[in-house]
């Protein structure tokens, strides 16, 4: 009885092994494209509290080496993990009293904005503030 298991089980994950193997290889050469981008991917949560629908570009202000390389838009991607790059990256419509998830690429950022445009066309600016929500994790003080 106790072979009969035994062999079943060992059927069953061969079987498995052999109609996941397509998924589970696609999924490994994504990651092992893009593997090292999965460090720099950072996700930021919109909420509109108004009663009017909002679009939103998140921007930001690169720089490397200590050289600033100019404003622009971030770099997004679908979804956090695996890191697929987006295809569109700004104007993000946000309904009433909904809420959006923008995933982007911080590598090299050193702030970023949102960019707010109402139906009207009339477009705000929004810092947000690195010292409540940093770029990179810290273990106590500020970055």
């Amino acid at each position: 009885m106790m072979t009969l298991l035994r062999c079943a089980i060992f059927i069953f994950m061969w079987a498995t092994l052999i109609l996941l193997s397509p998924f589970v290889a696609a999924l490994f050469l994504i990651i092992a494209i893009n593997g090292f981008q999965l460090m720099y991917v950072n996700s930021l949560r919109i909420i509109n509290r108004t009663t009017r629908p909002v679009w939103i570009t998140p921007i930001g202000q690169f720089e490397r080496d200590g050289k600033r390389l100019g404003k622009g838009v971030l770099p997004q991607f679908l979804v956090p993990f695996p890191a697929i790059w987006a295809i569109r990256g700004k104007n993000h419509r946000v309904g009433p009293g909904k809420a959006k998830w923008i995933h982007f690429d911080r590598k090299d950022l050193a702030s970023y904005e949102i960019v707010v445009r109402n139906e009207n066309g009339e477009y705000r600016q929004l810092p947000i503030n690195l010292d409540h929500f940093p770029l990179v994790p810290t273990s106590g003080g500020n970055p």
